[in-house]
């Protein structure tokens, strides 16, 4: 037997013990959430690129409406936080380090709650070299200007 709400005029028993023929009656049956679409924009994600993981809708028609929170599977999120509410999760400037992250999203109302996970595959970003970040995040370029300043700048006070 489910669960519904009457809005109108009469109460639970008025509606049992009468047959009613007005239209504006209203019945709203209460669901659990079940089963939710999630959407990643954008649908090939690059290093560098903001990731949007989205709730599309559900298998049915949920009510009260549902709350949303978002955990990363195994860690914190990318701001460092351990979840975050809403029905989006934006992920700005994606580093490689998270390709293969799994995220959870957890949506609840009084009634229950159903998780759906998204993971994230990030491929690489042609306009980033590959391989010139080292453990500090300097590139191979800096050092290599570094270097030269370095040698220019002895062989000056070599002259003088």
């Amino acid at each position: 037997m489910s669960n519904v709400i009457v809005n109108g005029p009469y109460t639970p028993l008025e509606l049992i013990d009468k047959s009613i023929t007005d239209r504006r009656l209203i019945v709203t049956q209460l669901a659990a959430p079940r089963g939710p679409r999630i959407d990643v924009i954008p649908s090939r994600v690059q290093v560098g690129d903001t990731v949007k993981i989205v709730i599309l809708g559900f298998q049915n028609e949920v009510f009260p409406d549902p709350l949303f929170t978002w955990t990363r599977v195994g860690g914190r999120l990318l701001d460092g936080n351990i979840e975050f509410d809403g029905k989006e999760l934006v992920l700005e400037r994606v580093p490689a380090e998270l390709n293969g992250s799994m995220y959870r999203c957890t949506t609840q109302n009084p009634l229950g709650s159903t998780d759906t996970h998204a993971r994230l595959i990030i491929f690489e970003n042609p306009n980033i070299p590959k391989g010139t970040d080292d453990k500090n995040g300097a590139s191979a370029c800096n050092k290599s200007v570094k270097l030269a300043l370095a040698m220019i700048l002895a062989v000056i006070l070599d002259l003088t």
